[in-house]
């Protein structure tokens, strides 16, 4: 089965020397309409001038046993480069001899600017001739649309994964398209979509549920109501970014450990309602838990510690950075547990102002660790680093330790009574220094 992967990086980048040479450029002939011989000349353009950017637009492709049924970009030189996006604009589905046999292996990346008009060109060649497309990824293509959503995914039922990230202008009734469209759906990535709501959710979840990973970082609609929406019909997810979801919770742990047992990673940084409560009824119901972020859960304490130790024994990853009420005893909950000396291998522990070097000495039965984030920490001690350091050679140990700086002398002045000086040379001895 041949696989081809396509990636369109659109960029607003520094141009190459080629854009000041009139001579570099080329024209093609068309008998295009005007619009198409407009895109035409952009593409000629734009494939000369060698953009580059960061947003991207891929897809992954499954040809099953027909190679010819699908484009293969090979852009080892601008001449490549343009004739694929020519082919786009004029819905060629034709392949030379030499992307045949690339075809197994080329992956390419494409740096240029793409027009709107070729982006959606570029979709709707997608949607009508790669019906087994798997994976598509759109992230910060700001002109895409539900119009675009729609001519994909209802074209390309076998698609498993889906990136709109930062696509502002797909609306909850595109997601909606999509989630019904898309039931074989198992990665969907919307960071920072604000139109990714309640009711998005709920689309979501009621039509994919073989969601495995879940992608809302930076969504800041969603709500208890969305999140229960859908994990309620997502019994397989496995992954969940929920960080800088503001306005979420402990409705939402709970509903994560009643409905959500395959759980293997949360992401809640700065999910600032969430505690110790809501952590309890997590733990309870999600015993796979292998990779937890808390960054910035401020109100959370040792009981939280507590609960994962007790009902977490596969945590590998744990994030507490700026958890202000984690102290000593909270370490060690977690490294007095059988199974986080054997399987904690990451703890990130910076600016807690609580924490000192009795914890540096629970961690000491943590034989697999590998790294340890203890930036801002200032009741830990040179000392008690040197002494994991040691037991530990192959550990890592990010810290920093303010230099020592000499406390400085005191000296307090005061007036000569001789006259209004605070340091009369003519003085014998200089009476209006105190030393």
């Amino acid at each position: 089965m041949a696989a081809i992967r396509t990636f369109f990086k659109r960029n607003v980048g520094q141009r190459s020397s080629n854009n000041n040479n009139p001579n570099s450029r080329t024209t093609t002939d068309s008998s295009s309409d005007t619009s198409s011989s407009t895109t035409t000349e952009r593409v000629n353009n734009q494939a000369n001038d060698g953009c580059s950017s960061t947003s991207t637009l891929g897809v992954l492709t499954n040809t099953n046993g027909d190679p010819l049924r699908h484009p293969l970009l090979n852009i080892s030189t601008t001449k490549h480069h343009r004739r694929f996006l020519l082919r786009l604009v004029h819905n060629s589905t034709i392949m030379n001899k030499q992307e045949e046999e690339l075809i197994n292996e080329n992956t390419g990346l494409l740096d240029t600017i793409l027009p709107k008009e070729l982006i959606l060109s570029t979709l709707f060649y997608l949607s009508k001739h790669c019906p087994y497309l798997k994976h598509i990824n759109i992230s910060s293509c700001h002109h895409i649309d539900d119009q675009g959503i729609k001519m994909i995914s209802t074209s390309c039922s076998y698609l498993e994964s889906w990136d709109i990230s930062w696509c502002m202008h797909i609306t909850e009734n595109g997601i909606r398209i999509l989630a019904e469209s898309c039931p074989k759906l198992t990665t969907f990535k919307a960071e920072g979509c604000a139109y990714m709501t309640n009711n998005a959710a709920m689309h979501l979840g009621k039509n994919c549920p073989k969601l495995l990973f879940l992608d809302l970082n930076r969504c800041s609609s969603i709500t208890d109501d969305g999140l229960i929406a859908l994990t309620q019909y997502c019994p397989l997810l496995e992954t969940l970014i929920i960080a800088n979801c503001t306005s979420l919770t402990d409705n939402t742990l709970i509903a994560l450990g009643k409905y959500c047992h395959q759980l293997k990673k949360l992401d809640a940084t700065l999910c600032s309602q969430f505690s110790d409560a809501g952590f309890l009824a997590m733990a309870q119901g999600c015993h796979l838990l292998q990779r937890i972020d808390l960054e910035d859960c401020t109100t959370v304490t040792d009981e939280t510690m507590r609960h994962l130790a007790d009902n977490c024994p596969n945590i590998e990853n744990l994030t507490l950075s700026r958890c202000e009420q984690i102290t000593d005893d909270g370490v060690r909950y977690i490294a007095s547990s059988v199974s986080a000396q054997e399987n904690l291998r990451v703890l990130e522990l910076d600016n807690c102002p609580s924490i000192t070097d009795i914890s540096i000495n629970h961690l000491l039965a943590c034989q697999n660790l590998q790294r340890l984030d203890i930036f801002d920490c200032q009741q830990i001690t040179r000392n008690a680093v040197k002494r994991i350091q040691m037991r530990y050679p192959d550990l890592k140990i990010h810290a920093y330790f303010a230099p020592r700086t000499p406390t400085p002398t005191l000296h307090q002045t005061t007036s000569c009574s001789f006259c209004c000086s605070t340091s009369c040379s003519a003085c014998v001895p200089p009476c209006c220094t105190i030393t």
